[in-house]
């Protein structure tokens, strides 16, 4: 989730950032919070949870964290670990480097608490305003209702992988920059899109559905790198396939 602010803290050493993340889960369970929607982003969702978020008990939160340790996918304050309020318009995120995130529209007693916490371990590193608040970064926003949004179209095709199954592909021309509007609480002050001098960037869809479908409720399914053409995206699509992919171009 990107809300209307973010707060974040610079990199905490271990022990500090194992603290705040015991004394947010004591602050949610203190304003009547029972339940959250729990993500394994990078890395460790790569093998554990598919990237797809759930709902799960606050209770429960440090022991489905043991159990993703333990499956080898990788370690709390190493990897991205997102808990998300999504009634309020809250989510924090616990990320690989140590940092902690804080997203929400309003601020409201939960809130308050999580930034007198930040406040008394002196850890608070900035506050920022996003310029296009949205839920949830993992999954899209509502972009069929919403005009920024454009995903055109450009060229379909079709490819046999090594089963001898003929497979699709699509090539879509985005008037955005797919990460940076995802992944907003990644960008560097100052950061910019990624666009070609027409303000667009070119994604590989490897199947044949619309370009804003979710699946799995709140899983996204993410669109390959394609490049700044539709020349470079076929290129991009046929090394990624290691197949010849016969192009219509439309």
């Amino acid at each position: 989730m990107t809300g209307v602010y973010t707060i974040y803290t610079g990199v905490l050493e271990f022990s500090v950032y194992k603290e705040c993340f015991q004394e947010i889960i004591s602050i949610l369970k203190s304003n009547g919070m029972d339940e959250v929607d729990l993500y394994f982003g990078a890395f460790w969702g790569n093998v554990y949870r598919n990237f797809i978020p759930f709902n799960i008990r606050i209770d429960n939160i440090q022991h489905e964290i043991d159990k993703a340790e333990k499956s080898g996918a990788g370690f709390f304050g190493g990897e991205d670990l997102f808990i998300s309020l999504n009634p309020l318009d809250i989510e924090i995120l616990f990320n690989h480097e140590r940092c902690i995130y804080l997203d929400y529209f309003d601020e409201n007693n939960l809130v308050s608490d999580i930034l007198r916490l930040f406040e008394s371990k002196h850890i608070t590193s900035s506050i920022k305003k996003n310029e296009f608040p949205r839920l949830n970064s993992w999954r899209p926003p509502d972009m069929l209702n919403n005009e920024k949004f454009i995903a055109r179209l450009v060229s379909r095709g079709s490819w046999t992988n090594s089963d001898g199954k003929v497979k699709a592909v699509q090539i879509f021309a985005l008037n955005y920059d797919f990460n940076y509007e995802y992944q907003t609480m990644y960008n560097y002050p100052g950061q910019k899109p990624n666009l070609n001098p027409q303000g667009e960037q070119y994604v590989l869809w490897w199947n044949e559905r619309p370009f804003f479908t979710q699946r799995n409720k709140d899983g996204i399914e993410f669109p390959g790198i394609g490049g700044f053409s539709p020349q470079e995206a076929k290129e991009a699509g046929m090394k990624s396939a290691k197949q010849e992919i016969i192009w219509d171009d439309l």
